[in-house]
């Protein structure tokens, strides 16, 4: 069943899907704003909506299994980086379970107890949600945010890591190789533009988006 599924078939209890979480606007995609506006009087927080929906008890763990919480598809290329993350967590030896509030359906979210460890993005979406699992399910969380650059996201690893332990050596050293190609493609750049350095710049974006991207910037 998919999430939008699941409220048309519970719209009688809600009243908006904003206050659920503003990251799950993509679920009310084809039930139309006014069957969304549900869920504001009952299920006021992302944990009584999973109350709601049955998580399962936390009685199996799967090794190197994570969520990722906080994800938004609503953010400016928030599906491409999202599906980017899973692709490079996959890479280092990581099984993704669940991505509640960007596409993962109510199957998916209701499985969600038995991964490892829960990874925060966007703080100011998934943090207060992290909290309460790990209150109510004994769920590790890890506040890692988003990566960007190529050493942004080797860093990021690192950081999760340190928390669920994989080996990573494969992945560093494509990260290596997709350096040098950027490099090779940026110096071919150069040689006609000149040097593409500015010595400012603004950087608009959500609090977490904007932490890590102009940390980016800097170092990269």
């Amino acid at each position: 069943m998919k999430f939008s599924e699941f409220i048309y078939n519970n719209s009688k209890k809600s009243e908006t899907l904003f206050n659920l979480w503003g990251s799950m606007l993509r679920g009310i995609h084809g039930v139309g704003l006014e069957t969304a506006k549900v869920i504001v009087n009952i299920w006021k927080t992302p944990i009584q909506f999973f109350e709601a929906i049955n998580l399962l008890k936390r009685d199996k763990i799967v090794a190197k299994s994570v969520n990722l919480l906080g994800c938004s598809l609503s953010y400016f290329n928030g599906e491409n980086d999202l599906q980017e993350l899973k692709n490079v967590l996959n890479m280092a030896g990581y099984e993704v379970f669940a991505c509640p509030g960007a596409g993962s359906t109510v199957e998916e979210i209701r499985t969600m107890t038995r991964a490892e460890l829960n990874i925060v993005l966007h703080e100011e979406l998934g943090l207060d949600l992290a909290r309460q699992l790990e209150k109510d399910y004994d769920m590790p969380y890890l506040s890692a945010g988003i990566p960007y650059g190529i050493d942004g996201t080797i860093k990021w690893l690192n950081r999760i890591n340190e928390a669920l332990t994989t080996d990573l050596s494969h992945l560093i050293s494509f990260a290596d190789k997709t350096r040098y190609m950027l490099n090779s493609r940026i110096n071919d750049i150069k040689s006609t533009w000149g040097d593409l350095w500015f010595e400012n710049a603004v950087v608009s974006a959500s609090s977490s988006t904007a932490v890590f991207l102009a940390e980016a910037l800097r170092s990269e």
